[in-house]
């Protein structure tokens, strides 16, 4: 399961670090561990996700546009090699988005750029264009089956939890919380 402790992290000090290891936010990270996972992704993966509304903030509840939606995504997610180092990730599948006791479904996709470098892993925004590519967030493993992530946007924040279940099998899980968003996702990755 995921850690609670979102900051919780064993500090790293001294100037010795052994070979093979990166120092990556205080945490030592075995670099061969980290390729590892990132060459695993190749391919494709069942999608199974749980977008989960908590209990509105004062401010969102107090607008007259909010409304609290629960939905659930199934699809396929492709990790296409593009070079050794750089994934271009594409989801596509349905979206099933519950309010008020009903229910619609609609297409959805996105797509995402992974890059490993000098043992971490990257996730980039997409764009054709290498010089556009803006950073999503850093994957920091915090142990050897876990890693976690944040993202701000605006007054948003993201917090991302990976936990690597298996070589089959990972899970991803998002914590949003800003003035208008109050949320979390919980997603299943199966190895096709």
């Amino acid at each position: 399961m995921f850690s609670s402790d979102f900051l919780s992290n064993k500090t790293i000090t001294g100037s010795l670090i052994p070979k093979g290891y990166h120092l990556i936010m205080g945490t030592l990270v075995n670099q061969d561990l980290t390729y590892t996972y990132f060459k695993n992704w190749a391919g494709k993966w069942q999608v199974y996700r749980e977008i989960k509304y908590s209990k509105p903030t004062d401010t969102l509840a107090s607008r007259p546009d909010f409304f609290c939606n629960n939905a659930v995504f199934q699809g396929i997610a492709d990790f296409t090699l593009l070079d050794r180092y750089v994934y271009s990730y594409l989801e596509q599948g349905k979206i099933k988005i519950f309010r008020s006791g009903t229910f619609f479904t609609a297409n959805a996709s996105k797509r995402y750029i992974y890059i490993y470098k000098s043992g971490a892993i990257s996730v980039f925004f997409y764009s054709s264009q290498i010089h556009k590519r803006k950073l999503f967030h850093d994957i920091v493993f915090i142990n050897p089956k876990q890693a976690k992530g944040i993202h701000y946007c605006k007054s948003d924040i993201y917090k991302i939890y990976y936990n690597f279940v298996k070589k089959t099998q990972f899970e991803v899980k998002y914590d949003i919380l800003g003035p208008d968003k109050n949320y979390s996702i919980n997603t299943n990755f199966l190895k096709l």
